[in-house]
């Protein structure tokens, strides 16, 4: 196709070849290449999932779901799999856009050892993904794992409760190890406190509660004055006001008239305050050390960055195709454009350039090819280059 007869439509015809067999295809060369090129290994890879919103209601993949980007539309959900080293996106995943987080890793966990021919390696996943069956499914699968546990599992609260002497592994964390046996195996339990977190997480349920405890007392003084004078709409009214917060107040009815008395649950509030600012990341390697285990866990924030560069700086979104072999093949093109983007901003770092590829493309946007007709033929010539834009250029080898 010549470029006077690229269009709108020809380029959206042109997502058809991208067939799902053909881009699992393309993708696992590209990934070969990808290691040979940089000598990149597999032995720690990093999973993680996000969603983006598709116009209209034809796209068989769009569904209402968990809505990160806060826009009442229909979504698809995407993972990435991204390498420790460099953060290439090795992989990518498409799931329905109602479809659950922790519901995609046993599939995923199938689908990197077969596309990235690999037996087994060493996953970092967020406490979003973490579940008994999934957790049960790596270890079966010989999967390596450093995993965030939620805190909300009576579990992780039992581990970090018994937690006494913390030592200090870096300025403001304190991390306290434990080694416990788990589907047959022994792993090591980490548990973390930050010290800002710990104050900040006080901080707010302190605000919280303060707020819920005045709106309460308002509530109680309608019910006295009798504005409200149904049971049912009193005790509907007071599970409106606490909400997520039920756990810390004691509400009490009075049977014999319409009132109710409330007072904070001193001893959940105790517990909590014992868990403020920590939490459990679990290591199926038990020789690692602490601190080495925050830094790999932490790595996963790198996923995050690459959502928001391939939604903001690439822009996957809004989808408007509804051919679902066209949404999968806008999404690849996208994630191949990340790819392209780590590949040089890596490429400059290895040359001891540091400095994103935004900025590297921003300053190379100022060189331009000036065409000059001299009657029977064109000379084409490069605008002259300042010493940064050389200095990049020769960085990238060219």
């Amino acid at each position: 196709m010549t470029s006077n007869k690229a269009n709108k439509d020809s380029l959206t015809t042109a997502l058809d070849y991208l067939t799902e067999q053909r881009i699992t295809k393309i993708e696992v060369e590209i990934v070969k290449q990808v290691e040979r090129l940089f000598k990149l290994n597999k032995d720690c890879l990093m999973y993680d999932i996000s969603s983006t919103y598709v116009y209209g209601d034809k796209c068989a993949l769009a569904k209402y779901g968990y809505n990160r980007d806060h826009v009442p539309e229909k979504q698809i959900n995407f993972g990435l799999v991204l390498s420790k080293v460099g953060k290439f996106p090795l992989m990518h995943k498409i799931f329905e856009g109602n479809t659950v987080d922790v519901t995609t890793v046993c599939s995923t966990a199938d689908s990197i050892k077969e596309r990235l021919d690999i037996n087994t390696c060493m996953l970092i996943l967020d406490r979003g993904m973490i579940s008994e069956d999934n957790l049960a499914y790596l270890d079966k699968e010989k999967f390596g794992y450093i995993a965030g546990l939620s805190k909300a599992c009576k579990t992780t609260q039992e581990i970090i409760l018994e937690a006494k002497n913390f030592k200090e592994i870096e300025e403001g964390i304190y991390a306290e190890e434990t080694i416990r046996p788990h589907n047959g195996k022994k792993k090591k339990y980490i548990i973390f406190l930050s010290k800002e977190k710990q104050k900040d997480d006080k901080e707010r349920r302190e605000r919280i509660l303060k707020e819920k405890t005045k709106e309460l007392s308002k509530l109680k003084e309608r019910v006295g004055k009798g504005r409200i004078k149904n049971r049912d709409s009193i005790v509907m009214k007071i599970g409106e006001v606490t909400k997520e917060v039920r756990k810390y107040f004691v509400i009490k009815h009075d049977k014999n008239k319409l009132d109710f008395d409330f007072s904070l649950n001193e001893l959940v509030l105790a517990k909590e305050k014992k868990l403020d600012g920590k939490y459990v990341v679990c290591c199926t390697d038990v020789d690692m050390f602490a601190r080495e285990i925050l830094l790999a866990y932490r790595d996963k924030d790198k996923a995050e960055k690459a959502f928001r560069c391939i939604k903001c700086f690439i822009k996957v979104r809004p989808i408007r195709h509804w051919k679902e072999n066209r949404v999968k093949a806008h999404i690849f093109l996208c994630v191949l454009a990340y790819l392209l983007k780590k590949v040089l901003e890596y490429k400059l770092e290895l040359n001891g350039l540091k400095m994103t590829a935004e900025e590297a493309l921003n300053e190379l946007s100022g060189i331009k090819m000036i065409s000059y007709d001299v009657g029977g033929g064109v000379i084409d010539k490069v605008t002259k280059m300042d010493e940064k834009q050389k200095l990049i250029l020769k960085k990238l080898s060219y």
